[in-house]
């Protein structure tokens, strides 16, 4: 790796392609080497840029691809945890370097404050078509885009591993919460308990079924970190600094600790939230050492944390979220109640788009089994779940939100009786009767996780309805389109061909461009196609005066051509990022009776224009 990295001319060269962790990668075979080519190929995979805007607290993800950058953030808290030491910082690193040091642990901070903040769902999964998109925009992602690509499971196993070195480093608490919450529910639940395989993307709203990868014949990023995610199911369970040992995951285990000769006993149930944890020693014959236990309390249990030690309520020690029980012996028994009650999230941009939970347990309400083994390509060799568009995806009530709320608080039906599920859940006061139970253990039919929550006969309900409507009837026109530039599955599966030719990212979108003598072509499938189909292309204003060339057509001799000069002037609206469409009439003779249809761009300058989305539209 040394040996290529270090012969290329543009060192920045690597950060234009899917690298994800080989950052992380590098700099962890550096810490046990100490080879100073092995630091030299890390850096080469550092991306300084994104590092910088990130410290600075700059919300740069709309665009990305997500999976790719949340490793290079690992790769940044890698080298901070490496350098931190200031004999390893003095030894390697030039003084310059040291200075910027803390810009990777902040980098690293603010990446996932953003992350969990702005564009995580109640799972803890993120993500729509592996990209992030607008900040805040969680309704839109899962209801007016592709629902079935939220949350690819990826996603979710690097966020895991960041918020476990996240708090390696810091110490704080909120990470091991998160932790919780998205292995709780995300990754328990990104695999069919019946055959063992794995989930891609995790759709959060209501109508669609978990797509499985099949065991022969499919082996997706999703299937590799999701097997990884499971054989370390209980590697985050304790964190021990010196004889003080913290206790973050609430499952039933059994922990030996062979310095102290003491074994724990944790035994917990999960539809209660009652915790017992068992001390003894390991080696009858041997001495033991005693033991500080710090408790985490989860940020889904209310009140204060009830704790006895045999039997004796102790003090409410509780500081920075933990607490603390001192001396622990072989014989020594710890009591924990754990407060479980069912609350309500929303996303941000549709405070009445809803998710249940019950204690850590996200709730999907089980809907229908209608063609349970229909699915529809993506990308290259990805399937995805169908819609069932006639399932239910409303809660409606016949009363005003604020009441309702506080009657789902006080009225559910919790019912733990039961073998298949951990707890399933009633919601009073609404028309629909959906069964609730944890999302994690939904494999077999269609659910939802998030539900639009209306007020019977309300005008906004009404209001909402049209608008989808007006959606709906819109995407129905579309024959084909092409709105992510990522030199991976969206473009490949458009039959990407290209020379001289780049992809970026540019005021939260992506975008292909081509240089003075390169090219780019797509075939789009137009089997829906209309006699009256037009082209539309999205252009930014700051390329106005910039030309692309086009070639339409699968025939050499019968082609559409054109030369577009980009000008936002004659755009029929620009929006606040700058964006506008050109519609394009074409020919019915190039397309008409036609499977698909080649298209083709190239530049005619130094600088082209940059293209940032291809739609084709019935009229």
């Amino acid at each position: 790796m040394y040996q290529r990295v270090s012969r290329l001319d543009d060192p920045k060269y690597m950060l234009k392609v899917e690298y994800g962790g080989m950052n992380d990668a590098l700099y962890h075979l550096f810490s046990i080497t100490k080879d100073e080519r092995h630091l030299t190929a890390a850096t080469y995979f550092d991306e300084v840029e994104l590092f910088k805007d990130l410290a600075a607290a700059k919300d740069v993800l709309p665009g990305k691809h997500a999976n790719t950058t949340i490793p290079k953030l690992l790769g940044a808290i890698r080298r901070y945890e490496i350098f931190d030491d200031p004999q390893m910082a003095g030894q390697y690193l030039y003084e310059k370097d040291q200075k910027q040091l803390p810009i990777y642990l902040k980098a690293a901070e603010n990446f996932w404050r953003i992350v969990i903040n702005h564009h995580t769902y109640a799972t803890g999964g993120n993500s729509q078509s592996e990209h992030f998109h607008d900040p805040n925009q969680l309704y839109h992602d899962a209801v007016i885009e592709d629902g079935a690509t939220t949350c690819e499971t990826c996603n979710t196993h690097n966020m895991l591993k960041l918020s476990r070195e996240l708090f390696r480093v810091t110490g704080d608490k909120k990470y091991l919460d998160y932790y919780d919450r998205t292995y709780s529910n995300a990754i328990l639940g990104s695999q069919n308990p019946k055959t063992g395989m794995m989930t891609y993307f995790q759709p959060m709203a209501a109508g669609y079924r978990k797509v499985f990868n099949r065991p022969y014949d499919e082996f997706w990023c999703c299937t590799g970190t999701g097997i990884e995610s499971f054989t370390k199911l209980g590697d985050s369970y304790y964190f021990k600094e010196g004889q003080t040992l913290y206790a973050t995951g609430y499952f039933s285990n059994q922990l030996s600790l062979p310095k102290e000769n003491l074994k724990l006993d944790m035994q917990v149930d999960r539809k209660v939230g009652a915790v017992k944890l068992t001390v003894s020693k390991l080696i009858d014959n041997k001495t033991s050492e005693p033991l500080n236990v710090k408790f985490r309390h989860p940020d889904w249990s209310h009140g204060r944390l009830s704790v006895k030690k045999n039997q004796k309520t102790q003090p409410n020690n509780e500081t920075f979220g933990f607490v603390e029980v001192k001396k622990l012996v072989p014989g020594d028994v710890i009591e924990i109640n754990l407060s479980m009650t069912l609350t309500v999230g929303s996303t941000p941009d549709n405070q009445q788009y809803i998710s249940l939970k019950y204690g850590p347990y996200v709730l999907a309400g089980k809907l229908d089994r209608y063609q349970m083994d229909s699915d529809r390509p993506n990308g290259i060799l990805v399937r995805i779940s169908t819609l069932n568009q006639t399932a239910t995806s409303t809660l409606t009530a016949h009363m005003d939100w604020p009441s309702w709320q506080k009657k789902a608080h006080a009225d559910y039906q919790l019912q733990t009786e039961n073998e298949r599920y951990l707890v399933k859940v009633g919601l009073p006061g609404v028309d629909e009767k959906i069964e609730f139970v944890p999302y994690y253990q939904v494999y077999d039919q269609r659910y939802g996780v998030y539900f639009q929550w209306q007020q019977a006969g309300s005008l906004a309900a009404k209001q909402r309805q049209e608008k989808l409507a007006a959606i709906e009837a819109y995407q129905n026109r579309i024959v084909d389109q092409l709105t992510n530039f990522d030199q991976n599955n969206w473009e490949f599966n458009k039959h990407l061909q290209a020379k001289n030719s780049e992809v970026g990212n540019a005021y939260g979108r992506r975008f292909r461009q081509a240089g003075v003598t390169g090219y780019f072509s797509y075939r789009f499938d137009i089997k829906k196609a209309q006699p009256k189909m037009h082209m539309i292309l999205i252009f930014n204003k700051s390329d106005d005066g910039k030309l692309l060339a086009t070639h339409i057509g699968n025939d050499p001799d019968n082609q559409f051509q054109s030369q577009i000069v980009v000008d936002s002037s004659n755009a029929k609206s620009v929006d606040k990022d700058g964006f506008f469409e050109l519609e394009i009439e074409l020919p019915k003779d190039i397309y008409l009776d036609q499977p698909s249809l080649k298209i083709c761009f190239s530049g005619l300058q130094d600088t082209s224009a940059r293209l940032f989305g291809i739609q084709f539209l019935n009229a």
